[in-house]
């Protein structure tokens, strides 16, 4: 008597497995953009964070009732507020941060503006950076 598979049993375990892959590959890729959004999210959550701690630092360079500053990004990473790209070549990139949905630098240098409101002061990010994690 002779041991193994009949084609009909292997194509059917290939049917399955198809099958599987087809159910399964969808919901790993749609999970793994719903991870990079987020990611990409949170980065700029650091970047507003990275700004406020700044802006602790430096109390007497915010603005005034009803105007606005802006600094970039760049700028935090050099006086040390945020982490730049440190397996960068060059010196340059090394004052870029990596956006986690395109795996590039975010472009052009985020800039995150500083409005005084009442007491409060407001943080906001440029809208090319929040719109590269929408992609």
């Amino acid at each position: 008597m002779k041991r193994g598979f009949t084609l009909a049993e292997l194509l059917g375990v290939v049917i399955i497995i198809g099958l599987i892959s087809l159910i399964a590959v969808p919901a790993i890729t749609d999970s793994l953009n719903h991870y990079k959004k987020n990611l990409c999210e949170t980065q700029v959550s650091y970047m507003i964070a990275a700004a406020k701690n700044w802006g602790t630092d430096h109390l007497l360079q915010l603005p005034d009732e009803g105007e606005s500053s802006k600094i970039k990004l760049s700028e935090l990473i050099k006086e040390g507020y945020m982490e730049g790209d440190q397996d960068a070549k060059t010196a340059e990139d090394r004052l870029k941060v990596i956006n986690p949905n395109t795996k590039e630098y975010f472009e052009p240098d985020p800039v995150i503006t500083i409005t005084k409101e009442g007491k409060r002061f407001i943080y906001t990010i440029d809208e090319t950076t929040k719109n590269s994690c929408q992609s």
